[in-house]
């Protein structure tokens, strides 16, 4: 993988050499916006060691941090491949304590595929789901899908621009709260509240029972003095 900087003055691309670990040609990759120390984060995509992609290529499960300072390249990690093969949309996430990372990982040769947010550790690439599946078209390479971040609002946003020609597109916006929760810990809560929910429930008819057994019982107790007091008159 080369790498180029913009030269304004010039008006021109120039190649930039950088030392350390070899990044093969590819694309679909994710990649993170510089952070204070100029590191920059790229994971995955498809590719192949030509980089002529035309004659086909591999998924890559990946990590590399780039600095963009020392221009310097260092290989994170390297995890195995999953059972359906993914790619990331264009923007990673860093987390804010720099443990994790967020993209939106899909099959991108399906004409019909969905999307989903995965948060992965940047320290050995142990990786889940944290949001439900976006239904999504990806059988145009010009279809365009990009993770952000809101600070302020601390939201996630997923911006999907699918192509069905190459003059005519459609555009939609998701959002997601923060922080995600797994699927699994979201079933956990929500049985979490059936349980709370049928607590009440029990603990309300137990009461109303009470107060029904108690009424019964006053009913009774009145019912035999009213027949005494009715005795002793006739008496």
């Amino acid at each position: 993988m080369d790498f180029f900087v913009y030269n304004r003055q010039a008006d021109t691309w120039d190649k930039v050499q950088f030392t350390g670990d070899k990044i093969m040609p590819r694309f679909f990759s994710g990649y993170s916006q510089a952070d204070e120390n100029n590191n920059v984060y790229i994971f995955g995509g498809y590719g192949n060691q030509s980089g002529n992609q035309v004659v086909g290529g591999m998924h890559f499960y990946d990590l590399y941090c780039v600095n963009l300072t020392t221009r310097t390249i260092k290989k994170c990690w390297e995890i195995k491949p999953p059972a359906e093969d993914f790619v990331a949309a264009n923007n990673l996430i860093i987390s804010s304590d720099k443990k994790y990372f967020y993209a939106i990982c899909y099959a991108h040769d399906k004409p019909k595929t969905s999307l989903r947010l995965c948060r992965f550790s940047i320290k050995d690439g142990a990786y889940e789901a944290v949001s439900g599946s976006i239904p999504a078209k990806g059988e145009k390479i010009e279809t365009d899908i990009n993770l952000f971040y809101n600070h302020q609002q601390e939201t996630f946003y997923c911006a999907i621009q699918e192509f069905t020609s190459p003059d005519y597109s459609t555009v939609r916006v998701y959002s997601l709260a923060s922080p995600p929760v797994t699927e699994k810990d979201y079933l956990a809560s929500q049985q979490e509240n059936a349980l709370v929910g049928g607590f009440s429930f029990r603990l309300v008819t137990s009461w109303w029972t009470i107060i029904l057994l108690i009424g019964v019982v006053i009913g009774i107790i009145f019912y035999f003095k009213q027949r005494k007091k009715a005795k002793s008159i006739c008496s």
